[in-house]
């Protein structure tokens, strides 16, 4: 006779399996930087929404948590950038999300003074790197993000 134990168990097991099949998970691609505009500035923050492309081919939604990055401007550290807002990206699509960036300006200013040949070009590099922390049907995982992209400076006036 099988164990109540044991057909538990096997039972158990087929359920993970067969979930497993629905968490097949494809890398979310980032297509770039569609626009960068400020939305606050005082003397202790400033608040940028930069609109980016990504592109979310699984099958799912994915949620996007409130994380912190460490943000560079012209390769110079600015110090720490914040992820305000939870973000969903839809299922099998491509699309712009508006992401709300929050940062000292003081520590801006002094890395875009410090890298002025940006400033005489027109233009900055800006790099986030960290973790973000997403999760679906309740399951989370941090994946690593490290993007580069030019901004005009004309777009943040």
């Amino acid at each position: 006779m099988v164990s109540v134990r044991f057909l538990r168990f096997f039972l158990l097991l087929g359920m993970v399996v067969s979930l497993q099949s629905c968490f097949d998970y494809e890398e979310v691609l980032f297509r770039g930087v569609q626009n960068v505009s400020v939305l606050e500035r005082t003397d202790n923050v400033v608040k940028l929404q930069i609109d980016v492309k990504v592109d979310n081919p699984n099958k799912f939604n994915i949620k996007v948590k409130k994380s912190t990055m460490d943000i560079y401007i012209n390769e110079q550290y600015v110090g720490k950038t914040h992820l305000d807002d939870k973000i969903i990206l839809k299922k099998r699509t491509e699309d712009v999300y508006g992401v709300v960036l929050r940062a000292n300006p003081k520590d801006i200013l002094k890395a875009a003074m410090g890298s002025l040949g940006g400033l005489l070009k027109g233009n900055v590099t800006v790099r986030l790197k960290g973790d973000v922390k997403g999760s679906v049907y309740g399951i989370s995982k941090k994946v690593p993000v490290d993007v580069e992209e030019k901004i005009d400076l004309k777009s943040l006036m």
